[in-house]
């Protein structure tokens, strides 16, 4: 009986599944909305089609439709040895339905035709095909798009996420700014006559293009003046909108596929181990090296975008900055690596120059400013194989106390008119003065260091100098117990101490530490002072370093941290990661001329891709202090 009912139960419920499932079937397909894998099937059909020369007629593509919803648009760039070499773009037709399917297939297909007719015109550009085809001299214009297939890249953007940017006329000219995070943000106007014009974020990155040059060539490609990028946006301008794209490429031919964010691979919102401390160093000392020349002289800032230098050498400072951050990183990694001949190249290198400037300033053909003797004696008092150079230490010690005043400013020259040096400067003359006290303990030093050190105190109270914050925690750190040597001192040094530990507190509440409402979370870890409407993307920068240099050195004193240490550690173990992710790596390198030159370098923003040695060099300093303040705990 019982098998009887369970018999007839079970048909029954299979006649209604059936049921259902053929209702089911009558439903149309629900198309996904558009995701990363799709951007790789576009990327990979474009690559087939560039191998082939072609793009095929859309009546051969009828069944590779892939519908897909939430599409905006499509772009196509063509590289060659970083340069472009092509690019083609397209957009759906209807903006306001984005929802709707849209057969990804086609708009490839678009945007792949006009690409290739770039392409095409670009193999007729003498110049332009002899770095196609690897030559010294341009052959004649006789090459078809499958014959240089092999030497061109292709770089994917696919658009989604359209949202409106609407300012009100009440706000400032500066507002528009908060409403998209540059080279993350596409943008797309299109003015009163269905004239669209749009800037890809990839695109902007490669070319280094500001974000006031995004709107103003926004308003150019609409056929206005630059004054009217001004009216993006505005109900008497042209609609505005930003988006998001996935952006996929190979980073050489026939590798595999990879998703770049701001032109970098997205970390983890995740503080750096030691290990990716290591590494990070390392790329970024052979990264400074690379650009000493073979007579001694330092490149300048490098625009990797063009593949050169401008201006072509570093001043001196700027040279002294980086071959002191090459000393700081050796004189650890010795400790590690005792018998390595590259650590001994790297340190002759910067000390070479060192010796070379101060040649220069003993015989009058460079001026002995301040911050010129200091980094001098900085980079010779952490020689690791000192006391080599002790006599340039000297020589420069005399040439700053010469700078010295009765008030404690040092000031640009020792002429009576000369004007007192900046905070930062002011800083790094005391840093200077405190190592060469610490190393020497020559008793003559200790008044001209305490009126100097109570001239920066008194400087920085209340307004500090980002730039300035390293240099003084720095001095704090290396004669703060030695000049501790009475009631009042101790009790000086306490107050200081504890006015440290609050500019940490207070730095640390300008640190991103959650994922923003707008934008990426490549920002995470890095230092924002301005601050914006709520709703702004945060736009931390390369100032990021000196604050983490700041931070590490703080770290390693408990009268200064308040054994807050561990806490300490993590925000600057996370500040280390926003350097890193500004760090150029080989990916990222998909547009740049020469990567040689570039892997390693800090950015100055993540979207601002020009490498200045200061940047570079502060940024291996900061990671260098973090490491020793990590041994210090291990």
């Amino acid at each position: 009986m019982w098998q009887k009912v369970n018999t007839l139960c079970i048909a029954g419920i299979t006649l209604w599944l059936g049921v259902v499932v053929d209702a089911a079937a009558d439903e149309p397909m629900v198309a996904p909305l558009v995701d990363a894998t799709n951007a790789k099937q576009a990327s990979m059909m474009v690559e087939s089609w560039l191998m082939a020369g072609q793009v095929p007629p859309l009546e051969q593509l009828q069944d590779k439709a892939v519908a897909v919803r939430g599409l905006v648009g499509a772009c196509v760039t063509l590289r060659s040895s970083g340069i472009m070499v092509g690019r083609g773009d397209a957009l759906r037709d209807d903006l306001n339905t984005t929802d709707e399917p849209m057969d990804l297939t086609v708009l490839m297909q678009r945007a792949t035709i006009a690409a290739f007719e770039s392409l095409q015109r670009s193999l007729l550009d003498a110049d332009l095909r002899s770095v196609i085809e690897g030559r010294a001299i341009a052959a004649p214009p006789r090459l078809s798009i499958k014959d240089v297939a092999g030497r061109v890249n292709v770089d994917v953007q696919l658009a989604y996420n359209l949202e409106p940017i609407r300012l009100s006329p009440n706000d400032s000219p500066q507002r528009i700014y908060s409403r998209f995070a540059p080279d993350y943000h596409g943008l797309l106007a299109e003015d009163d006559h269905g004239r669209r014009a749009m800037i890809w974020p990839a695109n902007a990155l490669a070319e280094n293009t500001s974000p006031t040059s995004q709107l103003v060539q926004l308003a150019a490609r609409l056929d206005r003046p630059a004054q009217d990028a001004r009216t993006l946006g505005l109900p008497n301008g042209p609609k505005l909108w930003r988006f998001e794209v996935y952006h996929l490429l190979p980073p050489v031919q026939g590798a595999s596929f990879l998703q770049l964010v701001r032109g970098n691979i997205a970390l983890q919102p995740l503080a750096l181990n030691e290990q990716a401390l290591m590494d990070m160093a390392q790329t970024m000392a052979a990264h400074l090296q690379q650009r000493f020349t073979a007579n001694g002289q330092v490149r300048g800032t490098y625009h990797p975008s063009s593949g050169r230098y401008d201006p072509l050498l570093a001043e001196p400072n700027q040279a002294l900055l980086a071959a002191y951050a090459l000393t700081r990183y050796v004189h650890q990694q010795r400790q590690l690596r005792p018998d390595d001949r590259l650590l001994a190249e790297i340190n002759r290198q910067a000390q070479d120059l060192a010796v070379r400037l101060e040649q220069s300033v003993e015989d009058g053909t460079l001026a002995p400013d301040p911050a010129t003797c200091a980094l001098i004696m900085l980079t010779a008092i952490d020689n690791p194989v000192a006391p080599r150079h002790t006599d340039v230490r000297d020589r420069m010690l005399q040439r700053l106390l010469e700078l010295l005043r009765d008030d404690g400013s040092f000031h640009t020259s020792t002429a009576a008119e000369a004007s007192p040096v900046n905070d930062s400067v002011q800083a790094l003359a005391v840093a200077a003065l405190s190592a060469a006290y610490a190393q020497t303990r020559r008793s003559d030093l200790v008044d001209p260091l305490r009126r100097a050190l109570d001239r920066l105190w008194d400087q920085t109270r209340g307004n500090p100098n980002i730039n300035a914050l390293p240099w003084l925690a720095f001095a704090q750190e290396r004669v703060g117990e030695l000049l501790a040597d009475d009631q009042t001192h101790i009790a000086q040094k306490k107050q200081r101490d504890a006015t440290l530990g609050e500019l940490v507190r207070m730095l640390l509440g300008q640190q991103v530490v959650d994922p923003p409402r707008v934008g990426p979370k490549d920002v995470i870890g890095g230092f924002e002072l301005s601050t914006g409407p709520i709703d702004s993307p945060p736009n931390p920068n390369w100032t990021s370093a000196p604050l983490l240099c700041f931070l590490s050195i703080a770290t390693r004193h408990p009268q200064i941290s308040g054994h807050d240490e561990l806490g300490w550690l993590l925000s600057a173990a996370l500040s280390a990661r926003f350097l890193r992710q500004l760090q150029f790596d080989r990916p990222g390198c998909f547009y740049v001329r020469s990567p040689q030159e570039t892997v390693g370098g800090i950015r100055l923003a993540l979207w601002d891709n020009r490498l200045t040695l200061d940047a570079t060099a502060m940024s291996l300093l900061a990671v260098t202090d973090l490491q020793e303040t990590l041994a210090q705990f291990r």
